[in-house]
């Protein structure tokens, strides 16, 4: 559903949070997209265990 999204140009922001696991082999958020995302970082705050990302989509 979030590469719908952001294929279609409906998405604003990206808000990754992320945590030091590993689940099978993963899922690429980009992947089959048939396009380049342009992102600008906006913030991140990183603790002990997991790292909050934001990013604006650039048009």
């Amino acid at each position: 559903m979030s590469r719908q999204c952001l294929r279609l140009g409906l998405v604003d922001e990206l808000h990754l949070d992320v945590a030091p696991v590993l689940l099978g082999d993963g899922i690429s958020l980009f992947a089959g997209l048939g396009q380049r995302i342009e992102l600008e970082r906006l913030d991140t705050s990183a603790f002990a265990s997991e790292t909050h990302l934001r990013y604006r989509v650039l048009r």
